[in-house]
């Protein structure tokens, strides 16, 4: 990016700026070249300036949350990355009717501090969500889950900013939410959620996100780096042990490694770069399908360029 566009990006927006910034330090894998430019808008009026900044000028820009499901690649990102992040962390409940409860959060709230709301407050039906890194705009674009719930069974409504800056609200029954994704409109970006909960006894709450923290503890590592499960589960199996079953739990490639503990979770073990993720995704991928003739689909979301 030339100096006059920089100062330009720098006059117009509210939020900070940063310049070849690497992306391991805004990802949950610690991998990813240096983006162009990373902005973190102040608030909605902010985003809605720095969006209009750049489609004037067909720059291209990628929105960037938590990066818990994100892989960036060694040579970076070329353009802008909005991290959406402390301009978008409100949370207050919205409305009440009878057991029900509907609380607004922003896309940049953690999950785990939307559950800490809800467990302060008494409203069930996020438990599911204990353990799950993230926030709630990455959350539900891919519909984030357990075996135990997801996004979808508690989503009321969204609010989301269309690519011309205009903010439009969707119901529930106009989304169209499936397996580890929502569908958007190309360019839309999601401001925040209202989630439906329920009146519930704290205690109650506890003892079941005591449970499912218990049981995320037993079976995912979560001691070392990841972005969660790295294929999604083929339709009546898990990816996990089709990748076991291969022969690949262990398995390393650099710095990174399959996890001893589950077999769908690629850990970075030292100084892994992307290339040796892709290259370990690229030999799990033919060996199950080569053995088990079942296809696995990335679950994690890769993005950027080659070094």
């Amino acid at each position: 990016m030339d100096l006059s566009l920089k100062k330009e990006l720098l006059s117009i927006c509210s939020g900070k700026v940063f310049f070849d910034e690497p992306m391991r330090n805004y990802t949950s894998l610690k991998v990813g070249g240096k983006a162009d430019v990373i902005v973190h808008p102040k608030d909605v009026q902010d985003l809605r300036c720095i969006l209009n900044f750049l489609k004037n000028r067909r720059m291209p820009y990628y929105i960037l949350g938590r990066g818990t499901n994100l892989l960036v690649k060694d040579g970076g990102i070329r353009g802008v990355v909005i991290h959406l992040g402390e301009g978008f962390k409100d949370i207050h409940q919205t409305k009440e009717n009878g057991n029900k409860v509907f609380i607004s959060a922003g896309t940049g709230v953690l999950l785990r501090d939307l559950l800490a709301y809800s467990v302060k407050n008494g409203l069930s039906g996020l438990e599911f969500a204990a353990g799950i890194p993230g926030a709630v705009g990455g959350a539900l674009a891919m519909n984030a889950g357990t075996k135990y719930g997801c996004m979808e069974d508690v989503t009321y409504s969204i609010a989301v900013m269309n690519q011309w800056g205009k903010t439009i609200n969707h119901e529930k029954r106009d989304l169209e939410f499936s397996y580890r994704k929502l569908k958007l409109r190309d360019g839309d970006i999601i401001l925040e959620g209202i989630f439906e909960l329920k009146r519930a006894p704290k205690e109650e709450i506890r003892h079941k996100i005591g449970l499912y923290i218990s049981d995320k503890r037993r079976s995912q590592p979560l001691s070392l780096a990841s972005c969660g499960c790295i294929f999604k589960n083929p339709k009546g199996y898990y990816a996990g042990q089709l990748i076991e079953d291969v022969g690949l739990k262990g398995y390393r490639i650099g710095g990174a490694m399959v996890s001893n503990v589950h077999a769908n979770f690629i850990v970075n073990v030292g100084e892994a770069k992307a290339r040796d993720i892709l290259d370990l995704m690229a030999l799990i991928g033919k060996r199950v399908k080569e053995e088990k003739g079942i296809e696995l689909e990335s679950e994690v979301k890769i993005i950027g360029e080659d070094a």
